[in-house]
């Protein structure tokens, strides 16, 4: 989200959860592509439901690679190629998400944290 002067005739469009006007800019997968003007009353899930690429990964399409283990850990075996977003993205086999809710283990919360810092690298890239 980035906050902008509402648009003319706009409404409570551009009206987002932190009280002010936005414009959502949405990044996508290695930023192959980006997803610029969606209203700022608009989650990033909702932009990337309704985005080419959200369609096409969650549709199968998208021509990921196939699962393949990490390169200095192999043994974790063979891991997906994933989208980091946040609690309001769908489960999915290529989104990865925090764990909801209050009452989740201390391992879970550290994951969470881990996944929130994973998000701002892509965030502050802008």
């Amino acid at each position: 989200h980035y906050q902008m002067r509402s648009p003319a005739h706009a409404g409570s469009d551009y009206y987002n959860h932190k009280r002010n006007h936005s414009i959502v800019l949405y990044r996508q997968l290695r930023f192959i592509g980006l997803k610029i003007g969606a209203p700022g009353s608009c989650s990033d899930a909702r932009v990337f439901d309704r985005s080419r690429l959200g369609r096409s990964i969650l549709n199968g399409l998208h021509g990921i690679p196939p699962d393949a283990p990490l390169p200095r850990a192999p043994h974790f075996g063979k891991l997906p190629y994933v989208v980091v977003g946040d609690e309001a993205f769908p489960l999915h086999h290529h989104i990865m998400r925090p764990y909801p809710g209050r009452g989740i283990t201390q391992e879970q919360q550290v994951f969470n944290y881990r996944l929130s810092r994973a998000r701002r690298v892509s965030e502050n890239a802008f």
